[in-house]
């Protein structure tokens, strides 16, 4: 009786061992596979925007999320030239990490607390920060990269070249006004991805394990026609003509009348595409562009010709208005 029940055990796992690695043998190893595959999507630094000379008006800057796997930290401890632990745990980090952030410590604890693979300490820090993070050797501390848009010339062209906000595409960042917005898709380029077998905790185990990349494109640098130093000059002048007028802004528009090369594209109360929120709203806009008005004095010009023409008035003549 034993010996026949032991071999009917035998021949269910015997059958249950064709099944999985004869039968379904396949599927199973595809699912492992796929289970073990982390793909990464691969970002490029959103292309630059620059006056006539190149001068440079937009440009993304390199900048560094600090992430953390909060297992291998869970590990970290630092220990004195004897052996003996002096800090150890995620108060005595967020003690060491915090003031090189900039952030309070109870927030730098709480991302590191945990059993999450990966999160998120900080985002958008400079290289020399991240360097000084890195330096303190802390375990399960890493970085991601990213980059972040600025204009170094301020407000200059600011309602023209736009700005950008929110987190809409791969660089961080959508356009949200003026060519930042209208050339979003050549100026973005396109991302790349990253796929590499990793185990449970993100790590790479086995080196010769799959590990493919597809490569991002670059977007495209975007020349304009504008002179940055006569914008400049223009705009401080306009300027100040509103203030001693009165006047509620202004706009002025210079261009090579041959080729129609706008050099100036100015507007009185610029935006400083750095800080956007500091304007109001209808000033974020290039008026010098968009702005509907009388052209008035455009008509008066042909039919005062006409008047001279026929003879009907000579330039003397006194007129009413």
């Amino acid at each position: 009786m034993v010996a026949t029940f032991t071999l009917l055990l035998l021949l269910v796992f015997a059958a249950r061992l064709v099944q999985i690695q004869v039968v379904d043998s396949a599927a199973l190893s595809q699912a492992a596979l796929d289970s073990r595959l982390h793909t990464s999507e691969i970002t490029v630094p959103r292309a630059d925007i620059v006056d006539r000379n190149g001068v440079i008006l937009a440009t993304s800057v390199a900048r560094y999320n600090v992430v953390v796997n909060q297992q291998d930290f869970a590990k970290w401890k630092r220990t004195d030239a004897q052996g003996k632990t002096t800090a150890s745990g995620s108060a005595d980090a967020a003690a060491i990490l915090a003031p090189i952030l900039g952030l309070d410590e109870a927030s730098v604890a709480t991302a590191l607390t945990g059993d999450r693979a990966f999160a998120y300490v900080a985002k958008n820090v400079s290289i020399d920060t991240w360097n000084a993070v890195s330096a303190e050797r802390i375990a399960g501390i890493g970085k991601e990269a990213t980059s972040e848009r600025v204009y170094p010339n301020g407000n200059v062209a600011g309602n023209v070249v736009g700005f950008v906000g929110g987190t809409a595409d791969s660089s961080g960042v959508t356009g949200l006004a003026g060519l930042e917005y209208q050339y979003q898709d050549q100026l973005l380029g396109q991302p790349g991805t990253k796929t590499i077998e990793t185990n449970a905790r993100g790590n790479v185990v086995i080196p010769t394990g799959v590990q493919t990349e597809q490569a991002a494109i670059p977007g495209s640098t975007l020349v304009t026609t504008l002179n940055s130093d006569l914008q400049f000059y223009a705009q401080a002048r306009l300027d100040k003509a509103v203030a001693d007028t009165g006047a509620e802004w202004g706009s002025i528009i210079a261009e090579d009348v041959k080729t129609g090369e706008v050099y100036v594209l100015a507007d009185s109360g610029a935006v400083d595409p750095n800080d956007p929120g500091a304007s109001a709203t209808e000033d974020r806009g290039s008026r010098a562009a968009s702005a509907v008005f009388e052209p008035g004095s455009t008509g008066k010009i042909i039919t005062m010709a006409a008047l001279l023409e026929e003879g009907l008035a000579t330039p003397t003549t006194e007129l009413t208005a």
